[in-house]
């Protein structure tokens, strides 16, 4: 006896139970079957809402409407779980929706106030980028990567702008410069900020095929604060390597600079030892005929400055020092006749094989904000001059008497006191160092000074006396005798008593205020602690150690890198910092 299929149900609280269900047998119980769906389903679809959406018939599979319901109606009411979980029931029965359903469950994911959900929807698009990854919409994909690096899960963001870029499609820019900007404030994320950035770019570069194609660089090519932000925090965070590849794509892609671009770029050359690089953007930004944001040429001037100190190049250094005494206060640009661009160099200036970044010497952009105070202390912006601080002077000071240089320290003063320009005086340069000991280099100075005929106060000749006689340097105090009895046939009151004598100069000076501590005294002291003879060495060693590296000759990198360990040079960090780095980025 054929069994009628009647489900048996009893609706409590506006609820329907299905208590069993029985198959049809044959083709007439097939046809009582197929009317009984069709009653079921007018009398579900006057079912509450809630209740369709939360309940799945258990006697049947659930059609892809009923899920797509589902799902649209999980989205308006904001419910994740109900979203995700008729996701996955849609993605086990039927395959994955259409691109508009994952569109719109990835935007709304991405607003999510959990960390949880926006990792869920990760999660998410990673699975349907593996199934099928056309199904991804770019714009979506982008919300849900600002969300995850706003969050500051950086992983998770770069991941998804590598799906977009690995599908061929190029993300929004301004997009991808918000993303960056919340990726940049950790060290992991900076990292990770600095090779998409590379891969963006090498994306766009890859779909050039000729001229005709250039205008498709145009959005990154003009998005100079999304290039300053991340090289920025790749010197925060000491990922040099990176700077470097960065700002070569910077050339291949066409980017033109800015003043802020310039600073992090002196930076970046500063901290690899690049001083070749240095000189020549010097002679790129000498060639301007004034310096408009003066306070934004502080960190390359402080970080020329300081690799001339660090390579114990104290001719150069002296050379720049008179260059920013002799500056002048600027003035403003008038018309584009006077209006060129600057070069970065990078590497050779062969073009073949070196880079070059074009920079506009009046162009900041606002939407990146660079901190202008002095990087190394060196330098300070006065009455709309960039001036040597005492700091640098210092260092200057005993980087000439550490070298044996005591000539370019001589120089250096005999070009102020010539030139007039607002400097040091001589005499306070050698009370300093008489105060420090440092009897003979003084004593130079005072004759290199006699030879260029400056004039030099007797009294400062009485202070070095007096310091031979306290060091009880008896040689040393008779020929000064002499070379003062000299000195004294120059003072008027010599030419007036003949009977003048050494101790007649001495009653003339008596009333000499004594050498005081200044602060240029303070401030040798403090760098005669911290200097270091072999600074240079760990420079040149990591030049040495770079070059080979780019080359991909590590062969010849690991032997130099043996000799730097074997001598000794510098710390163990900025020894081991190059090679490792060096070797991970460009060894394939």
């Amino acid at each position: 006896m054929a069994i009628s299929p009647t489900p048996a149900t009893t609706t409590s609280d506006s609820k329907l139970t299905v208590d069993f269900f029985i198959l049809p047998s044959n083709s007439k119980q097939a046809d009582c079957y197929g009317s009984w769906r069709r009653q079921s389903a007018l009398a579900i679809h006057h079912l509450p809402m809630g209740t369709i959406a939360a309940k799945i018939l258990p006697w049947e599979a659930p059609s892809r409407e009923t899920l797509l319901r589902t799902i649209n109606a999980a989205l308006d009411d904001g419910n994740v779980d109900d979203v995700l979980q008729a996701f996955a029931n849609y993605k086990t029965l039927h395959g994955l929706p259409e691109p508009r359903v994952l569109d719109r469950m990835i935007v709304s994911l991405s607003y999510a106030s959990s960390r949880r959900w926006l990792q869920r929807a990760f999660d998410m698009v990673l699975s349907v980028y593996q199934c099928n990854g056309n199904l991804l919409n770019c714009g979506s994909l982008m919300k849900l990567a600002l969300a995850l690096a706003r969050d500051q899960m950086p992983i998770p963001a770069s991941t998804v702008v590598r799906i977009i870029l690995e599908s061929g499609k190029l993300p929004d820019v301004d997009m991808l410069t918000m993303v960056y900007l919340h990726m940049v404030k950790s060290q992991v994320g900076s990292y990770l900020a600095a090779d998409v950035l590379c891969e963006t770019c090498e994306c766009f570069l890859e779909q050039i095929g000729d001229r005709r194609q250039l205008k498709k660089l145009d959005p990154i090519k003009s998005n100079v604060t999304l290039f300053n932000m991340v090289l920025k925090s790749c010197v925060d965070f000491k990922c040099m390597i990176k700077a470097q590849r960065i700002m070569e794509l910077m050339s291949l892609v066409g980017v033109v600079a800015d003043v802020n671009t310039v600073a992090i770029a002196s930076l970046v050359f500063e901290m690899v030892g690049q001083q070749v690089e240095l000189v020549n953007m010097k002679r790129s930004i000498d060639s301007f005929a004034s310096l408009p944001f003066i306070q934004h040429y502080l960190y390359f001037y402080g970080s020329l400055l300081n690799l001339h100190f660090k390579y114990n190049d104290m001719d150069a250094a002296a050379q720049l020092l008179v260059d920013l005494y002799r500056q002048q206060k600027p003035r403003a640009f008038v018309g584009d006749s006077v209006h060129k661009q600057g070069v970065i160099q990078i590497g050779s200036g062969n073009l073949k094989t070196g880079f070059r970044i074009m920079f506009d010497p009046i162009k900041v952009d606002k939407g990146f904000v660079l901190d202008t105070e002095s990087q190394f202390g060196l330098l300070a912006v006065i009455d709309g001059n960039i001036r040597p601080s005492e700091k640098a002077l210092a260092k200057f000071i005993v980087g000439c008497l550490k070298a044996s240089k005591v000539r370019a320290l001589s120089s250096f003063l005999i070009t102020l006191h010539k030139e007039d320009l607002k400097g040091p005086s001589h005499s306070d340069v050698i009370s300093a160092c008489i105060l420090m000991g440092w009897l003979h280099a003084a004593h130079d100075i005072l004759d290199d000074l006699e030879s260029a005929e400056i004039p030099v106060l007797i009294c400062t000749y009485m202070s070095l006396l007096r310091a031979y006689e306290k060091e009880n340097k008896p040689e040393e105090v008779n020929r000064f005798l002499q070379q003062i009895q000299k000195k004294a046939y120059t003072m008027a009151d010599f030419h007036t008593n003949p009977s003048f004598t050494i101790k007649d100069v001495a009653k003339i000076v008596k009333d000499e205020m004594p050498l005081r501590n200044s602060s240029l005294l303070s401030s040798l002291v403090q760098e005669i602690e911290h200097y270091s003879s072999r600074e240079h060495l760990t420079f040149e060693f990591n030049n040495s150690i770079l070059f080979f590296c780019k080359a991909n000759m590590m062969d010849d990198a690991l032997s130099t890198y043996k000799r730097m360990r074997e001598q000794n040079s510098g710390s163990e960090r900025m020894r081991s910092s190059s090679l490792q780095t060096s070797a991970l980025y460009y060894n394939p």
